[in-house]
């Protein structure tokens, strides 16, 4: 997945007005214009790196920025991901704007790779739509750099009907059937949501791609099974509820995916240091 530098771009202006409205008046106030230096971005922690290739966006063009480590890398703490030498000023105000775009893409894709890895090769998983504005393209690209799949990138990606749907299909007078009946006759390909042994059923009937939503394992072991007489083909998904601690436990079943908007709206950033080291005569040396 090729790094979302557009969306990147206009989450960065908004950024710097935010950040930078008039100035840096701190550092214009100590710091020379023309002063070069030589820093460096070093993890204080272990996780997977995300984000990279927005350095040199977010640190702008008088800076070079130069790699030590690519998307995806297992970081140990006091390894250093990228140099950067250029003014010290420029350095110094668009700090705090750059690390919070790799702290945030490196939290997820390092949460991420943790679910991967208690959920076992078999199982995939997948991110949700759970994302503050703007942010949805880069959090997708982090998920993936943690070794999990990209669900619907939006409303317009692929039909998910969901309980809200059925519900006031129901008002209107439609039955669960129906809506699926309805529905699988315009659309071959759709996802729709259950939370019932009934509905889940009913939806193998109509769709290969059934999300098991907000069900204990006991629960998603029946449901799964009945769905697999059904429609053995089928693609099952659960969320809802999952955690670190019981995703073991759900890697036992016979689930081919499983959704968690916890990797994107409860963000545990990841602990990044800027340390400029030392002065230097040009951008290129040092």
């Amino acid at each position: 997945m090729e790094f979302p530098q557009r969306a990147f771009q206009t989450l960065l202006r908004l950024g710097l007005e935010e950040d930078i409205p008039k100035s840096d008046i701190t550092t214009e106030a100590i710091v020379p214009h023309d002063f070069l230096v030589r820093a460096v971005i070093i993890a204080k922690q272990q996780g997977i790196l995300s984000g990279l290739p927005g350095l040199p966006l977010s640190f702008g063009n008088k800076c070079r920025v130069d790699f030590q480590k690519k998307d995806s890398d297992i970081l140990q703490p006091g390894e250093t991901i990228a140099v950067i030498r250029g003014p010290a000023a420029q350095i110094l105000t668009l700090e705090r704007i750059s690390l919070n775009f790799i702290q945030r893409s490196s939290g997820i894709a390092t949460i991420t790779q943790r679910f991967v890895e208690r959920a076992g090769k078999r199982i995939k998983i997948l991110g949700t739509r759970k994302t503050p504005p703007g942010y949805r393209e880069l959090d997708r690209y982090a998920i993936v750099m943690g070794g999990g799949n990209a669900h619907r990138a939006h409303l317009s990606d692929q039909i998910l009907i969901k309980e809200n749907h059925f519900y006031i299909a129901k008002l209107l007078g439609k039955s669960f059937e129906a809506v699926l009946q309805d529905i699988a006759s315009k659309n071959a390909v759709f996802q729709t949501e259950v939370e019932t042994l009934e509905q889940a059923c009913i939806a193998a009937k109509y769709t290969d791609h059934i999300l098991l939503d907000n069900m204990a394992p006991p629960q998603l072991e029946i449901c799964i099974k009945e769905i697999r007489k059904i429609n053995p083909e089928a693609q099952i998904e659960a969320s809802g509820g999952i955690t670190l601690n019981n995703i073991p436990e759900l890697a036992l079943l016979d689930l081919d995916r499983i959704s968690l908007g916890y990797l994107t709206h409860s963000v545990t950033t990841f602990d990044f240091s800027l340390d400029i080291q030392e002065s230097i005569r040009s951008i290129s040396g040092g």
